[in-house]
């Protein structure tokens, strides 16, 4: 039997209302498949790849996969909360507003805000009685929950000093799952490499913009112009390989390391390259 429009019609609200719901297809489709059709490979590619990677080297000979997986799910419940309430809140304050959402799914959203946020918070309660079961102490889950709050600070705020706020953000979506994954034990090899595989450099990179107002002069020596990012990233993983070959000659960190570095240097090598095809 032929759908009638209305039915249609429900389908496509039902599709539009899951993606408020559903952990991580938020993050896909307001951030990555709405700017490029490969947007599910850059997210893999610059964020899920890297933090699996991160967790397989922390016990090479215990990986579990079904772990991992509820680790990112797990933070992506708080994280999500802060992007619908940046997308859909806080555009309501601002004159020149970024929109990530069309007409269609913010009337959603208004229409289903109370549906959204009760599941979400369910969702919320439920990861945070998961781990807590599970061993993970009530410090950690302060810091998990803190993440809300901070997040509707960050959306208030606007100027150069957003460039500064966003790294506990972006620590808290590399650094988090990998607390969860061990339950707990904070392996701090693996927190400080991730930070300097990818927060520090990524801080820099915030501070040429001009997004939010002057360029940092000291980013600006070592990166230069915004747009020469590409090829700062390829000189700095190149520099950070070398280092963290010597660092593992010195027996300061484990071989598995070595790994990762390595996939950040490929990564950005195809990215520049990808770039310069679209040029």
């Amino acid at each position: 039997m032929v759908q009638s429009v209305k039915e249609k019609t429900m389908e496509r609200k039902l599709d539009k209302l899951l993606i408020f719901i559903i952990p991580i297809w938020y993050t896909l489709k307001t951030r990555f498949i709405k700017r490029s059709s490969k947007g599910f490979l850059f997210w893999a590619s610059e964020y899920l790849f890297p933090v699996l990677l991160t967790m397989w080297c922390i016990n090479t000979s215990h990986f579990n996969v079904i772990d991992a997986a509820l680790a990112i799910l797990s933070v992506y419940c708080f994280y999500e909360l802060g992007y619908i309430q940046n997308d859909c809140e806080t555009i309501k304050k601002e004159s020149q507003p970024t929109l990530r959402l069309n007409e269609d799914e913010l009337a959603v959203y208004e229409a289903n805000k109370a549906l959204i946020y009760t599941i979400r918070i369910v969702l919320i309660l439920a990861v945070c009685v998961y781990y807590f079961v599970m061993g993970l102490s009530v410090p950690i889950l302060i810091i998990m929950i803190a993440v809300l709050p901070y997040y509707i600070l960050y959306n208030t705020v606007r100027g150069k000093i957003c460039d500064y706020l966003i790294n506990p953000l972006t620590a808290y979506r590399y650094g988090m799952p990998l607390i969860l994954y061990t339950i707990g034990t904070i392996n701090w090899t693996a927190v400080i490499y991730i930070i300097f595989a990818y927060i520090f450099p990524t801080f820099l990179q915030y501070c040429v913009r001009e997004k939010n107002g002057k360029p940092s002069a000291i980013a600006l020596k070592i990166i230069g112009n915004y747009k020469d990012r590409d090829v700062f990233r390829i000189k700095y993983y190149s520099l950070f390989l070398v280092i963290s070959v010597f660092i593992i000659i010195m027996e300061y960190l484990p071989i598995e390391y070595l790994s990762i570095a390595a996939y950040f240097l490929i990564f950005r090598i195809a990215t520049y390259r990808y770039r310069l095809k679209l040029q």
